[in-house]
């Protein structure tokens, strides 16, 4: 397997949540070592290297992982 690198942009979708809600999520869901980026507002950004058969599966499985942790998810488009 390659080691891709990916960046997902979304809003959670709960305004609920605060931005270490947020973290604490993405860290216990093993996101431990992606660099998180916020704008106060529900918008994340997270950039992390990871093994897989390929980029597309890997984008696939994290979409699948954030919606779990984040059930009203919105993708933002410039995801990569």
């Amino acid at each position: 397997m390659k080691t891709f690198k990916v960046e997902m942009k979304f809003n959670v979708g709960d305004s609920d949540l605060t931005m270490d809600d947020i973290d604490d999520k993405l860290f216990e869901a093993g996101y431990g070592d992606a660099f998180v980026c916020h704008n106060g507002k529900g918008s994340v950004s997270i950039t992390f290297n990871r093994k897989e058969i390929s980029k597309f599966e890997l984008v696939r499985v994290t979409r699948i992982q954030i919606k779990q942790l984040f059930p009203e998810v919105e993708w933002l488009a410039d995801s990569k």
